[in-house]
């Protein structure tokens, strides 16, 4: 059709349904498969789809990576330091009715462990 037109038309109707009030804006990028244009582009070897994939990647690994590698050591650290919470917790029940240490060591735990934890 396209050949001999040299034009189509086409209609699409998108709906949002999700439930959120903010306005939202589609962007729709159509491409002609029958172009030659197209086929010289895949034929390209800038366009292999590996090596687009392996630049990607390694463009966008840095932070994640290194904010994974934070996190996960941070997790390690936290399984110690509750560790310890649990330990000095345990036995300061054990002297008797808590006291300020008792109180001291759950504020300590809740300002070094729970709220990084939340935080990564």
């Amino acid at each position: 059709a396209l050949a001999a037109g040299g034009r189509i038309e086409w209609r699409a109707t998108l709906m949002h349904r999700g439930t959120s009030k903010r306005l939202v804006r589609y962007v729709a990028f159509v491409e002609d498969v029958a172009s030659l244009q197209v086929g010289k582009v895949h034929v390209s070897p800038q366009c292999a789809f590996g090596r687009s994939w392996k630049a990607f990647n390694m463009l966008h690994q840095g932070h994640s990576h290194r904010a994974l590698s934070w996190c996960r050591f941070l997790l390690g650290i936290f399984l110690l330091v509750g560790a310890f919470a649990v330990y000095f917790v345990r036995s300061e029940l054990r002297k008797g009715p808590p006291g300020y240490r008792f109180h001291l060591i759950v504020t300590a735990k809740f300002v070094f462990q729970d709220v990084p934890q939340q935080v990564c």
